[in-house]
């Protein structure tokens, strides 16, 4: 009986060990980290002028900016025979509402753009041709009037 106590007692001190063991070597391994996925920053117009170009002539454009950076905002053009910031060359910069969403009363045109923008850009009042995502220009959104 005594040796059977004794066989019992050493097997659970085995089973024991190699639990403990086990634990130790499962403790040294870390799982990989998960890195988030790349965070896509966008712009979007949802409404646009239904008036043609010209100094008389405005509406409201309305959008909506997802995973915007800090301080960013939107600098609004607006195409007639050349593209216009919007809604003045004085003040050519439209705020983002805590849910992204944005607006103003621009002036009408054949096209629009909305451009979302680091803090520090400096928009030209008039250009050629819409620029393109890069520096200080995080995202590019465009809408056609239909006539």
């Amino acid at each position: 009986m005594k040796l059977h106590r004794s066989l019992l007692s050493t097997q659970l001190l085995m089973w024991a060990m190699m639990i403990v063991t086990a634990g130790m070597a499962g403790a040294g391994h870390q799982t990989k980290k998960r890195h988030p996925a790349k965070v896509r920053i966008s712009i979007s117009i949802t409404h646009i002028p239904s008036a043609g170009p010209g100094e008389d002539s405005f509406g409201d454009i309305r959008g909506i900016a997802h995973n915007v950076p800090a301080r960013s905002r939107v600098v609004i053009y607006s195409l007639g025979n050349t593209w216009y910031v919007q809604p003045y060359a004085d003040a050519p910069f439209t705020d983002i509402n805590k849910n992204g969403q944005w607006s103003a009363n621009i002036h009408g045109g054949y096209q629009f753009a909305a451009l979302l923008v680091k803090p520090g850009y400096k928009p030209s009042s008039t250009i050629d041709t819409l620029p393109k995502v890069g520096g200080k220009i995080l995202a590019v959104a465009r809408a056609k009037r239909h006539r």
